[in-house]
């Protein structure tokens, strides 16, 4: 008797890993999608820490005021270079809007594009 698989169980064996993949692939997405977001949520968090001590040191006369990723690297309150976007791999150069809520008598701050 001849040792092997015969076609049929090559073929069962190929169809079911198939459907392992169709199953796992759209899930693994998903988490790569998941953790880049975090990522990047944490790189925003830290920038507008940053602006957050930086604008302690600053004469803010404006309302609303913008404050570049840029300043704050030159500013000494960032120390890398450059930050990357973990989405999209190109450098993240915006800005920190800096507002003064009088309802709460506090500043908010929110990442976005210079304007």
């Amino acid at each position: 008797m001849k040792k092997g698989f015969t076609l049929i169980e090559l073929l069962a064996v190929i169809a079911i890993l198939g459907l392992i993949a169709v199953i796992v692939t759209p899930m693994m997405t998903d988490v790569i999608a998941s953790s880049k977001q975090k990522a990047y949520d944490e790189q925003v968090k830290f920038i507008i820490d940053a602006a957050k001590n930086w604008s302690v040191s600053a004469n803010i006369d404006t309302d609303p005021y913008y404050v570049s990723v840029d300043t704050l690297i030159n500013s000494g309150f960032i120390d890398q270079n450059e930050l990357l976007n973990p989405k999209t791999k190109k450098k993240m150069d915006g800005c920190v809007k800096i507002k003064f809520d009088s309802m709460y008598n506090n500043y908010e701050y929110t990442y976005g594009e210079c304007h």
